[in-house]
């Protein structure tokens, strides 16, 4: 995924009909000896065949130039691209460019299509910060699948304690901050730091990998309720308003994350209550944890 094997074609021309004329058919010879113990002639020549096939994938593969990555694109690049090549390839006559304005939207969407400005893990112990460096993250190790994805569709799959290593976050111990254009967001990790807090300590989101039963003055996602929502992604919309998207949201009660319960939530703070959070979560009639 997000990758673009920039010598593909090559290799598919040079392997793929080999595996047709003799890769699979020696794997169907082995199979009609193998009552007979000659089943080693047929994987003699699968082996030949097999063989050619590495060898064409290792020459392209170290190449250099031979892959690069891109980041993940809107969801309505993968439909309007392929609606425009299929248009273009089915159609006859003049009319078949018209599939080719769909292919030129679906380019300039994907390359207008942005990465959340932070990311939180369902678990509440992993945040990534998109930077002008890449995405930093909070932690060099732990929920590694989570941090993978992460730097995976942000076209930048470097390694977890590399984009640890960045600078991006305030750490105070076992606290890490961050202000977005005016908004901070503030996670905690462990029991003690989070019973350290003095309500939430001006932060106007607050994120913890504990359960939490206090009243606070601000958004709270403890972990029981990112048990519900799932991960989140965090964005500032050029008005100064705070967006917060659930993955539960965007991937709906699928049935094998039905019984988690709750609901799916998209939040929208307004710039003008930022530090009136507890307000505007009583306006939109928002559940605290």
């Amino acid at each position: 995924f997000n990758q673009i094997a920039h010598y593909g074609l090559i290799a598919n021309l040079l392997s793929v009909p080999l595996m047709g004329v003799l890769v699979m058919p020696a794997a169907v010879l082995a199979v009609c000896l193998a009552p007979f113990g000659l089943w080693g002639i047929g994987l003699w020549a699968m082996e030949l065949g097999l063989r050619w096939i590495l060898f064409v994938a290792n020459v392209v593969a170290t190449r250099d130039g031979a892959l690069s990555h891109i980041w993940a694109p809107d969801p309505l690049v993968l439909p309007v691209l392929t609606l425009g090549l299929l248009w273009a390839l089915l159609i006859k006559g003049r009319a078949r460019f018209a599939g080719l304005v769909a292919v030129l939207c679906a380019a300039i969407l994907w390359a207008q299509t942005t990465r959340p400005a932070l990311l939180i893990a369902d678990n509440g112990s992993l945040v990534g910060l998109q930077t002008d460096a890449g995405r930093v993250l909070s932690r060099p190790r732990g929920s590694g699948f989570v941090a993978g994805v992460w730097l995976e569709n942000d076209g930048a799959p470097i390694a977890q304690e590399d984009a640890a290593a960045k600078q991006g976050f305030q750490v105070e111990g076992r606290r890490i901050s961050v202000d977005l254009d005016g908004w901070e967001v503030l996670q905690v990790s462990g029991k003690t730091a989070l019973a350290d807090l003095n309500g939430c300590d001006g932060a106007d989101i607050l994120v913890s990998n504990q359960v939490d039963a206090t009243e606070r003055p601000c958004i709270v996602y403890d972990l029981a309720r990112l048990r519900q929502t799932g991960s989140l992604a965090i964005d500032v919309a050029p008005n100064g308003d705070l967006w917060i998207e659930t993955a539960r949201r965007v991937a709906g009660a699928r049935p094998w994350n039905a019984r988690q319960g709750g609901r799916s939530e998209l939040i929208v703070l307004p710039a003008q209550t930022q530090k009136r959070v507890a307000e505007a979560t009583q306006f939109f009639g928002l559940e605290q944890p």
